[in-house]
């Protein structure tokens, strides 16, 4: 008969080994994308088939599936690593080459996306956005709310005000802060 104390080992054992073999699959994943360390990641990959030839291995997905590796789209997810996968097993290619494949793949969609949302901003500056604010009676420059020989360019529609407070009096919206 086991003792609760012989149950709470085995646990933690399971966990300790599983989280081994997590910390050894992201480290793999790390040196195959790496320039540097393809020895290492050889060392990495070996302790990998010492789990498999045990039996002892569990699911690499659970331990690669935390929220913020999984892209939104399962399908993409799931090309991505078909794609790395067929990479991975080109004899044809060295392990650098491997990695910027590798890195070139996991890069397109977050450079298709770049270039999308680049816009073009004019630099052209009128006179009205030139001009100083300038109160006679006070013989101050600035505004109502600030005295300053400044203005700020709101990101929200690129007009030019001597402060916040005059974006918000003189547009039908408030600055984004």
């Amino acid at each position: 008969m086991s003792s609760k104390y012989d149950n709470d080992i085995n646990h933690y054992h399971s966990h300790a080994k599983y989280w081994y073999l997590c910390l050894l699959t992201a480290y793999k994943h790390y040196c195959q994308h790496s320039l540097i360390l393809p020895s290492i990641a050889q060392d990495v990959s070996s302790a990998l088939e010492i789990y498999d030839d045990d039996n002892e291995r569990r699911s690499t997905d659970a331990c690669t599936s935390s929220t913020h590796m999984v892209p939104h789209n399962a399908k993409l997810q799931k090309h991505l690593r078909q794609e790395i996968l067929t990479i991975q097993n080109d004899r044809d290619l060295s392990a650098g080459e491997k990695a910027k494949k590798v890195q070139e793949l996991m890069m397109s969609n977050w450079k298709a996306l770049s270039k999308k949302s680049t816009r073009v901003v004019s630099n052209r500056l009128t006179e009205d956005d030139v001009a100083s604010t300038y109160n006679p009676d006070k013989k101050v420059l600035g505004c109502a709310h600030y005295q300053r020989a400044a203005k700020l360019q709101a990101s929200c529609c690129g007009g030019w005000f001597t402060c916040r407070f005059c974006h918000d009096e003189a547009c039908d919206h408030q600055i984004n802060r």
